[in-house]
């Protein structure tokens, strides 16, 4: 298989600070060629795609321990812009 990018992404991420954080990436083959796949057994095939899935699952743990880490400074975040919005428009003495 060739390193050239056979596929699209579409990305769909959103980041609002002391709010929200949505990750929405989609992949879509485009033309592919899989002939070197098929001369290998099912076997060989059914391990290599275990493997990668294993690898896609890893990350997936990684992006979800980095948005638990992210909740708490997003709390923060929050609490100091509603702290800001307040001191700006309570009335001065």
């Amino acid at each position: 298989m060739s390193d050239e990018k056979d596929y699209t992404l579409l990305e769909d991420d959103l980041f609002s600070p002391g709010s929200r954080i949505k990750l929405d990436h989609v992949l879509y083959l485009n033309e592919y060629d899989i002939s070197e796949l098929l001369d290998k057994s099912v076997e060989e095939v059914r391990e290599l795609y275990n493997e990668s899935f294993k690898k896609e699952e890893s990350m997936y743990e990684v992006l979800q321990a980095g948005l638990k880490a992210w909740e708490h400074d997003a709390a923060q975040t929050r609490k100091l812009q509603l702290a800001l919005n307040y001191l700006e428009i309570a009335p001065m003495d």
